[in-house]
């Protein structure tokens, strides 16, 4: 095959392979696995109280897929530093899976890869999104590459206070030597009014640690953390956060599980 001679677009063109690649790893892999559930979620900032916006964490694109004990992971988040004028993209591939864990608690352990530098959707993405929405275009100079190492661990224990409603502790480590180091505690509660509606809420703290050279001026300290989420007939996601990356800045997500049919039975609910 002939290489083209621009190297913008044949940069465009491995990336659209290499999307459409990994789309189809996990469509297939999902069945072969025998997942019980696909995850599409995407995460932004718009609609927030943030002192700027598009800024700093602004958005993020993720697919799992859940095999009950363990979940598989691939997705981006989409940094812009716009008055140091550069971005990166932060690309995740991971593996997390519920070990035993004693009186109770539910203990997840995880690890993968981060890639830092220009994503798999990264700036692309964003200025798709910003052509839908009438915003303006992002144009910042990327930052070098990098990997790094990622290890992720949640403990967390619920007790019930009545047929519809949980509370319980939540602790969270989220480490990536040379990126960032993120520790998190705090309550969380869920409570189901209804078969279809769930309400999932979490207050606490978390400490932040940026070690990359961009996020050194962002990220760092102990700040309060919180999230609110509605959850709909087990796959639609609409939730509000808080501080959930150490930058002290609001975001919105919104998510849809696409439940996989298993062998002789009903799709997984």
């Amino acid at each position: 095959m002939r290489t083209p001679s621009n190297p913008q677009t044949w940069t465009r063109r491995r990336r659209a392979a290499t999307i459409v690649a990994v789309a189809l790893t996990l469509a297939l892999g999902a069945s072969a696995l025998v997942a019980q559930t696909l995850s599409v979620s995407t995460e932004n900032d718009i609609f927030t109280r943030n002192p700027t916006k598009d800024d700093l964490y602004s958005f993020s694109l993720g697919f799992e897929i859940d095999r009950g004990a363990t979940t598989f992971a691939l997705f981006e988040r989409a940094f812009t530093d716009r008055a140091a004028g550069l971005r990166f993209d932060e690309t995740y591939l991971e593996a997390r899976r519920d070990v035993a864990a004693p009186r109770g608690w539910n203990l997840r352990l995880g690890g993968g890869v981060v890639r830092v530098g220009n994503g798999l959707f990264g700036e692309r993405l964003q200025n798709a999104v910003h052509r839908v929405i009438g915003g303006d275009p992002v144009d910042l100079r990327y930052h070098r590459a990098s990997w790094h190492a990622r290890a992720v661990v949640t403990a967390e224990r619920w007790a019930s206070l009545g047929p519809r409603l949980e509370v319980g502790p939540r602790f969270e480590l989220d480490a990536a030597p040379g990126l960032r180091t993120l520790v998190a505690a705090g309550a969380q509660a869920s409570w189901r009014p209804s078969r279809r509606w769930t309400l999932e809420t979490f207050l606490g703290a978390r400490r932040s640690k940026g070690e990359l050279d961009p996020l050194e001026p962002h990220l760092g300290g102990l700040s309060l953390a919180a999230r609110l989420g509605v959850v709909v007939a087990e796959r639609y996601l609409v939730a509000w956060s808080l501080n959930t990356h150490g930058d002290r800045r609001e975001h919105w997500t919104v998510g849809y599980v696409v439940p996989f049919a298993r062998a002789g039975g009903p799709a997984a609910r």
